[in-house]
C-alpha cells in the first residue's frame, strides 16, 4: 500500500537532493533548457538572426555571475524532478501483492 503523499514527497526530495548532491548534471541540464528558452524568446522578439546568435552565446559561453549558476542548477533540478514525478508509474491502492 502506498504512503499518503509518497510521490509528492519523493519529487520534493528528488529536487532538493539533486540541487545539493547532483549539481553538475543539473547545471548542464538547466543550462540547456535556459539557453533554448532565451533563444526562442529572442527569436520571437528580435528576429531569427539575433535569436540564433543569442542562443549560441548563452549556450557555449560560461556564465558571468553566481546568480546564473544557481539559477541553472535550480531550473535543472526542478524540471528533472517534475519529469520524474510525471513519468514514475503509480501503484494503485487496490492493487494487492498477489496480483503481479
Amino acid at each position: 500500500m502506498a504512503k499518503i503523499l509518497g510521490y509528492e514527497r519523493g519529487a520534493v526530495r528528488y529536487v532538493i537532493m539533486s540541487m545539493l548532491f547532483n549539481t553538475i548534471p543539473m547545471y548542464i541540464f538547466g543550462g540547456g533548457i535556459l539557453s533554448v528558452l532565451e533563444g526562442v524568446e529572442h527569436t520571437f522578439g528580435e528576429g531569427l538572426v539575433q535569436g540564433v546568435f543569442y542562443y549560441f552565446l548563452s549556450e557555449y559561453l560560461p556564465p558571468t555571475s553566481v546568480e546564473q549558476v544557481v539559477m541553472q542548477i535550480a531550473l535543472g533540478a526542478v524540471v528533472a524532478g517534475s519529469l520524474w514525478y510525471v513519468k514514475t508509474p503509480r501503484q494503485s491502492s487496490r492493487q494487492s501483492a498477489w496480483s503481479s
